[in-house]
Parts: structure tokens; C-alpha cells; sequence
């Protein structure tokens, strides 16, 4: 029994030792394949982190050429370590650099950052802007708009400008502006001179001219002159107008709001003017159609029988004014007044003048008159009569309400008063009408027919007559004091209450002197060109802005003549980086530069200018100055700067000039776009100096990914 005990045992610890050989052996067998992958994995990873090092690398050295360029600058390439491939594409305020990165082993990592940036150079910000020192007229089908919502500005100092087209700008001119049939400005307008507007014209903004201002068109906003304004039977002015010269101002069109000037006015047959009118002017205001709201002037009215005033009117002069229309408000007038047939006034009226006051129309409240007061059989008065004046009055008419009088009166068979009646003059009331209340008379009466409704007072008994007088009394006869005599009105206008200032003076620039100068580029490579480089007499430098992936100036002002030269076929041109070229002149006739997809780059055209002429190069016989554009297209915003002129023919532009004149007077089709751009000195109001890195200029990191 114990001998086979002992060979059990013995073959349970050879199935032991056999189990944990195969332990063991598994073990170094997974221990062997886990040292295989980690060795793999770090020699990927190895890989991967290269490549991605020099996917931000690309990404580090495309974001520093965006910073000097303020564009996109083509793309960056690197064939040795770290090895990258980068692209850039704007869109709006943002900027996407898309990074391939590659390792030595091949292995490539693609990394996208997007950034916003922000610079002096925002040219959202700002509009596009013409400055010209010379007459402008441009024809249909040239025309200017504008790049951003709101319009450009075009100023012309030293000439006038003549519209005939669609202009999306403000205007600053310091001769007359003339806007012809078809042109409309579609901001505001201002002019040291003269402003005449033709039918089919308009203006969507306010007009503002030192001179006289003739509107035949539309302006959407207000007209102000220095002068005298006519809005002819076409005009339309749908806000205010004023004027501050003294002589007078017409409206036969319609204004939408006020009427304001200091000379006198004439509202003419077919004319509205929806606000108020003032005259400061002593003259006569004639009123031959509607004024909506009310009138004022120191002079006297005429308002016609087509002729109404909504509200108030003061005539301040010491006139008759005329009412054979109709007055929505009252009358204060600083004379004697004459309301006519059919005429009507809705308030009170006062007549501060000491001639008669002639009623044969209908006034709405009270009388108050400082001369003689006659109320015609057709007359009616809706409130109480006062006149001051001692001598006789007369009434045929109707006084709703009560009549006291300084001097005596005529009560005709058809008159009538139908309340109080009270005379204060020592002398005879003549009464053969009806007075609906008491009488107190400081005279005579003699009252031979009619009525009187309430008591009689007088001095003396005896002074009423005939003798069946009392008869006819509703009230009792008794001897009393006279009544007191009735105040004299006062008209005052205050000249300071409606005086109308001049518009402010038209604020124009002087020249500003610019020639080229290198440290006024920074972060631009510069491209001289000898006198004797063929590229002068060729258009080589143009082909060469294709091939520029940075920002370059192309200094042609060594070139004899300048570069003056075109060839007859359209020369096409793609750039991706901001060019400078600049040359004594520059032909580009017959030139197309667009830019390339995914860039924003800007161009400037440059003639120097020393003393508002071409700069003179020592040794060199330059160009004449001009800038030429016929069947020309710049799509590219350019900035065109010269002393001399630019001629702009069948041509479509993008950009600001600052020039002597812009001479487009073909009637040959073409379009500016005006379009913001920065210069190194300030040569616009809305510019900041300094293209390039010159300014401030921020980035800031939206996002930086992975992407494959």
C-alpha cells in the first residue's frame, strides 16, 4: 500500500511541473507580442507627433504673412524638415489656414485654424471716396455705387459737378451742382455754390447750397440755402427748407415739412407745403395754395381764393392782409385786414393797424381791431368784437357774440348782434337792427327800427330816439355812466423768432502732397525699375503682378515717359498679395485684374505729386501724370492717386481716387464701385493712415483642429 502511495505522488508533481511550463511559455509568447506593439505604436506616434509639429509650423509661418500682408499671400510651401503645405481662404472678418504636415517616415497630419482679426485696415468700416480739384460730369451709363450699406463720398473742390446718372455717394462740391434728367444721388448733397435740380433728378439725402437752390427733382431729405430756394411745379422736397437771404422764395411744388426763410415767400397755384411757413422779410407773403400747418412773417398776407393756411398766421406788418381763402387757426395781423367772400378763419383775429377792417367772410372767434370795423352783409362773427378806434363803425352782418366799441355805430336793417352791445364815443349810434342783449351807449341813440333784447344805458334820457323807441326794448331805459373804451391790440413778431442761419460754410480740403517713399510700406518688397529696363515700354509689369505671392511695390518712376505703354488686346491678370505701382504715369488701358480665389489683396496706382504737380525725378523725363482707363476692368479695390487726371472710358473700377479731375464725359458705359482703402498719409475725412503693418492690427484664435 505504500509503494503505490508513492507513484500517485510522483505523477501529480510531473502534471504540475508540466502545467506551469505551459504557463510560463504563454507568458514570454504574450510578453514577446505586447514588446512588438509598443514598439509599432511609438514609432507611429513618433511619426504622427512630426507631423503634426510641422502642420502648425505651416500654420505659424502663414500667420505671420497675414500679418504683414493684412491678405492672404498665396500658399506657403517647405519640401525639408518640418515639411508643410499651407492654404488660406478669407471669408467676411475671419481668416481658414488649412496645414498639411508631413514626417520622415511619410506619415501626414492635416490641421485647420481659424482665426478673426481685426486692423486699421477694416474696410468695412469706412466708405469709398473721390477727391477731385476739378469740374466732374459724369453721363449715363456711368455710374458711381458704393461697397459698403452706406453711400460713398465724392468731393470736388475747385469746379462743379454735373450729374446725370445714379451716384451712391455723398457730395461735397465747391462749384454749382447741376443734376440733370436721370441722376440720382443717393445720399446728401453740399455746395459752396449754386444747387439746380432738373426734373428727373433727385437727391436721397438733405441739399445744401451757399447760393440759390432751383428744384425741379426730388430731394428725399431737407434744402437748405445760403440764398433764395424756387421748388418748381415738379419739385418735391420731402423734408424742410430754409433759406437765409433776403430775397424771395418760391414754392409751386410740394414740401414736405417746413417752409423757412428771410426773404418773402410765394406759395404758388398747385404747391403744398405740409409744415409751417415763416418770412422774416417786411414784404408780402402770398399764399396761392395749401399751407398744412401755420404762417408767420413781419410782413403783410395775401392769402388767395385757392389759398389756405392749416394753423396760425402772423403778418406783423403794418398792412392790410388779404383773406380770400381760408385760415384753419387765427390771424394776428400788425395792419388792417380785409377777410373776403366765401373766406373763412377758424380763430380769433386780431387787426393792430388803425385803417378799416373789412369782414364779408367768416370769422370763427373773437374781433379785436385797432381802426374802423365793418362787417359786410355777408360777414359773421363767431365770437365778441372789440374795436378801439373812436371813429364810426358798421355792421351789416352777424356778431354771435358781444360787440363793444370806442367809437359809435351803424346797425344796418340786417345787421345783428346777438349779445352786449357797448359804445363809448359821445357821439350817435345809429341802430336799425337787432341786438339780442343790453346796450350801454356813452352817447346818442338813434333807433328808428329793430330790436333790442335787453336794458338801455346812455348819459341822458333824452339822447334816445324817436319817441316809441323804447318800444321796441326788451329791458328797461335808465340813464347810467359810459362804458369804458376798448384797449388797442399789438402785433409784435420778433425778427430773432424766425430768423433763418446761413448753413454752415461747405468745409473743403486743400491738396495733400504725396510721393513714394519706401518706409511708408513696411513688410512690402520693393521692385525698382531701371531707366533702362525694357519693362517700361511693355506691359511685363503687370504680367508680373501674377507671379507676386507678397507684398511688392513696383517703383516705375525711373521709367522715361512713364509707364505709357498698351497693348491692344486685353492683358488679364490675377493677383494674390497687395501691389503698389507707382511711375510719373500709368496706362492701363486695356488691363483686367481680378484677384485670386481665397484672397482679398488691395492695389494702389500711384503719380507723385510735389506742389500739386508730377513730382520731378532728377534725371528722368516723366510721364505727364495721367492715369488712363479705357476698357479697363479693376475688380481688385485699387486706390488711384495723382496730381493730373484720370480718364475713365468703357471702364469698371473698385476703389477711391484723389485726383485733378475724373473726365468721363463720353457717355461711354462704365461703373465705379467705391470702395474704402487706406493710404500712408490722410488724403480722405473717413481714412486712417498707413496700409499694411503700419497700423494696428489684431488676430485672435477662433479655433485650431485636426482634421486628417
Amino acid at each position: 500500500m505504500l509503494v503505490d502511495r508513492r507513484r500517485e505522488d510522483r505523477g501529480s508533481a510531473l502534471v504540475s511541473v508540466l502545467v506551469m511550463m505551459l504557463v510560463l511559455t504563454m507568458f514570454a509568447l504574450t510578453l514577446v507580442v505586447v514588446v512588438s506593439n509598443t514598439t509599432r505604436t511609438l514609432a507611429s506616434g513618433r511619426g504622427s507627433a512630426e507631423a503634426r509639429a510641422a502642420a502648425d509650423a505651416g500654420i505659424a509661418v502663414a500667420l505671420a504673412a497675414f500679418k504683414t500682408a493684412e491678405a492672404c499671400a498665396g500658399t506657403h510651401t517647405s519640401s525639408v524638415a518640418p515639411r508643410y503645405s499651407v492654404t488660406c481662404a478669407v471669408v467676411d472678418d475671419k481668416v481658414t489656414f488649412t496645414s498639411t504636415g508631413a514626417a520622415a517616415d511619410g506619415r501626414q497630419v492635416t490641421v485647420e485654424a481659424v482665426y478673426a482679426f481685426t486692423t486699421v485696415q477694416n474696410y468695412d468700416t469706412k466708405v469709398g471716396q473721390l477727391t477731385l480739384f476739378n469740374n466732374l460730369a459724369l453721363h449715363a451709363p456711368n455710374r458711381i455705387t458704393s461697397s459698403t450699406a452706406d453711400p460713398a463720398k465724392v468731393t470736388v473742390v475747385d469746379g462743379m459737378y454735373e450729374c446725370y446718372n445714379q451716384v451712391a455717394a455723398n457730395l461735397v462740391v465747391e462749384g454749382a451742382f447741376f443734376a440733370y434728367n436721370g441722376c440720382a444721388i443717393a445720399g446728401w448733397v453740399k455746395t459752396a455754390s449754386t444747387a439746380v435740380m432738373y426734373s428727373g433728378s433727385s437727391v436721397g439725402g438733405s441739399l445744401t447750397a451757399a447760393g440759390y437752390a432751383q428744384v425741379e427733382g426730388k430731394i428725399s431729405g431737407s434744402l437748405s440755402s445760403g440764398s433764395y430756394v424756387n421748388v418748381a411745379s415738379t419739385g418735391w422736397v420731402v423734408g424742410d427748407v430754409t433759406a437765409s437771404g433776403t430775397l424771395r422764395s418760391t414754392v409751386t411744388g410740394k414740401v414736405g415739412g417746413d417752409f423757412k426763410v428771410n426773404g418773402a415767400v410765394t406759395v404758388s397755384y398747385g404747391a403744398e407745403v405740409g409744415g409751417e411757413v415763416t418770412a422774416t422779410s417786411t414784404d408780402r407773403t402770398y399764399v396761392y395754395a395749401k399751407v398744412l400747418k401755420g404762417l408767420r412773417t413781419r410782413g403783410a398776407v395775401t392769402i388767395d381764393y385757392e389759398g389756405s393756411v392749416g394753423g396760425d398766421v402772423i403778418a406783423a406788418r403794418n398792412d392790410i392782409t388779404y383773406v380770400y381763402g381760408e385760415i384753419g387757426g387765427g390771424l394776428q395781423a400788425g395792419g388792417w385786414v380785409t377777410v373776403s367772400y366765401n373766406a373763412t378763419i377758424g380763430g380769433d383775429v386780431i387787426a393792430a393797424g388803425t385803417s378799416q377792417t373789412l369782414v364779408r367772410g367768416k370769422i370763427g372767434g373773437d374781433l379785436v381791431a385797432a381802426g374802423r370795423i365793418y362787417v359786410d352783409y355777408n360777414g359773421d362773427i363767431g365770437g365778441d368784437c372789440f374795436g378801439s378806434n373812436t371813429t364810426r363803425h358798421y355792421v351789416y352782418g352777424v356778431i354771435d357774440g358781444n360787440l363793444e366799441l370806442a367809437g359809435p355805430l351803424n346797425l344796418d336793417y340786417s345787421g345783428r348782434v346777438k349779445g352786449r352791445l357797448a359804445t363809448s364815443s359821445t357821439s350817435t349810434n345809429n341802430i336799425y337792427g337787432t341786438i339780442g342783449d343790453d346796450f350801454n351807449a356813452g352817447g346818442r341813440i338813434y333807433f328808428p327800427a329793430g330790436t333790442i333784447g335787453g336794458d338801455v344805458t346812455l348819459p341822458n334820457l333824452s339822447y334816445f330816439t324817436p319817441a316809441d323807441a323804447a318800444a321796441r326794448v326788451g329791458g328797461t331805459v335808465s340813464k347810467g355812466v359810459a362804458p369804458a373804451r376798448p384797449s388797442a391790440p399789438t402785433v409784435v413778431l420778433d425778427a430773432a423768432e424766425i430768423q433763418v442761419s446761413p448753413p454752415p460754410a461747405t468745409s473743403l480740403p486743400s491738396w495733400v502732397d504725396y510721393a513714394y517713399v519706401a518706409t511708408d510700406w513696411p513688410g512690402y518688397t520693393v521692385l525698382t525699375l531701371s531707366k533702362s529696363s525694357s519693362w517700361c515700354s511693355s506691359r511685363t509689369w503687370a504680367t508680373l503682378l501674377a507671379t507676386l505671392t507678397a507684398p511688392t511695390v513696383v517703383d516705375a518712376n525711373a521709367c522715361r515717359d512713364g509707364l505709357d505703354q498698351h497693348p491692344t488686346a486685353v492683358t488679364n491678370v490675377v493677383v494674390r498679395t497687395n501691389v503698389v505701382v507707382v511711375s510719373t504715369y500709368l496706362d492701363l488701358q486695356y488691363l483686367n485684374i481680378t484677384a485670386a480665389s481665397g484672397t482679398d489683396p488691395r492695389l494702389w496706382f500711384i503719380v507723385g505729386s510735389e506742389g500739386q504737380d508730377v513730382k520731378d525725378f532728377s534725371g528722368v523725363t516723366e510721364g505727364d501724370g495721367d492715369i488712363y482707363l479705357r476698357s479697363t476692368d479693376l475688380r481688385v479695390p485699387a486706390l488711384l492717386y495723382t496730381p493730373m487726371d484720370v480718364y475713365f472710358y468703357y471702364s469698371t473700377f473698385s476703389g477711391s481716387m484723389y485726383a485733378n479731375d475724373l473726365l468721363a464725359t463720353d457717355a461711354n458705359p462704365g461703373e465705379i464701385t467705391a470702395t474704402p482703402i487706406d493710404f500712408p498719409v490722410e488724403l480722405f475725412d473717413s481714412s486712417t493712415p498707413s496700409p499694411g503693418s503700419g497700423g494696428t492690427f489684431s488676430m485672435t484664435q477662433v479655433s485650431q483642429r485636426e482634421v486628417g
